[in-house]
């Protein structure tokens, strides 16, 4: 083996396993970073709009102050 590089000391079908293994944790990886926070985003997004439909009727059928909590 001497001074060859890993890749050269590897069989091809080897090699494609470990190029398909980076591939799956790059895109574990994407997934992550990007969609998570989108999906908690959008989330928070969809409680607002739930709770201001508790507020409307509560404004329109009442003659009282409404308050509106969201979040603990």
């Amino acid at each position: 083996m001497g001074g060859q590089s890993w890749e050269k000391a590897l069989p091809d079908w080897m090699k494609l396993k470990i190029y398909k293994l980076i591939e799956l944790m790059i895109t574990g990886i994407t997934t992550g970073l990007f969609i998570i926070p989108a999906a908690l985003f959008a989330r928070s997004i969809t409680t607002f709009f739930h709770e201001l439909g508790h507020a409307i009727p509560a404004l329109l059928f009442t003659e009282e102050k409404v308050t509106v909590y969201v979040g603990p």
